[in-house]
């Protein structure tokens, strides 16, 4: 089905065949938090090398200026507090943003490597294992998993050998598409959304679409989501 948007700009007419995709940062840069420099929005970051697969290039220092505007209900939406111990740390953020006047580059946004890594922590084999996970296991003990990212791949594969799950996991190539379901509960914690210390917490929920693409700066595939 084609789509077509008109956009009414004084006395022209613009048609467009798809939604525009709003992104955050004209460059981007894959990178590991080293520390921050204390007094300052100002963070020390060694960036990914290619050719050794690891951050052992580049170093510099990025502004992450701080989310300073707290919600009615005293939380925030983001914070940079801890960066560099945060367990995602290891396999390195992509930081979106531009320079500023005085040639440092400012981070717009922040993505862990992880989310869009296609190799999963886990692989669960077989329907019935993949139900009890997406019943049972996938929100357990979800405190416990506060600033952690899990990804686990269910195939209808019977076979757990290692050979197996390296054949579930090669059997994403680039321009693959997956559908995204996006769950979200609500914040609490000491500071809760108002609507979260009820029983019933609806959140909300979104679409979009997981494909896999090439990616130059890891040197690798990986999804890239795109929400409707």
């Amino acid at each position: 089905m084609k789509l077509t948007q008109q956009i009414e700009i004084a006395d022209d007419v613009l048609y467009i065949n798809a939604t525009p995709v709003q992104i955050t940062g004209r460059f981007y840069a894959l990178v590991q938090f080293v520390q921050p420099v204390a007094g300052t929005d100002q963070f020390q970051v060694i960036h990914f090398d290619r050719s050794s697969r690891q951050f052992n290039g580049k170093a510099e220092m990025m502004r992450l200026p701080e989310v300073l505007i707290a919600k009615a209900y005293g939380s925030y939406p983001s914070t940079t507090r801890d960066l560099e111990r945060s367990p995602l740390n290891e396999m390195g953020w992509y930081v979106y943003g531009a320079k500023d006047a005085q040639g440092m580059f400012v981070v717009q946004s922040i993505a862990p490597r992880a989310l869009f890594h296609l190799q999963p922590e886990a692989v669960t084999f077989g329907r019935k294992a993949a139900y009890s996970y997406v019943r049972n296991r996938a929100w357990a003990n979800v405190v416990g998993q506060k600033g952690k990212i899990s990804s686990v791949l269910c195939t209808s594969r019977s076979n757990g050998s290692d050979a197996a799950i390296k054949a579930a996991v090669d059997e994403w190539q680039v321009g693959d598409q997956a559908l995204v379901l996006h769950t979200y509960g609500g914040i609490g914690g000491n500071h809760k959304e108002p609507a979260a210390a009820t029983p019933i917490f609806f959140g909300h929920f979104a679409y979009g679409i997981a494909e896999v693409v090439y990616e130059p700066l890891a040197d690798e595939p990986r999804f890239d989501i795109n929400y409707h």
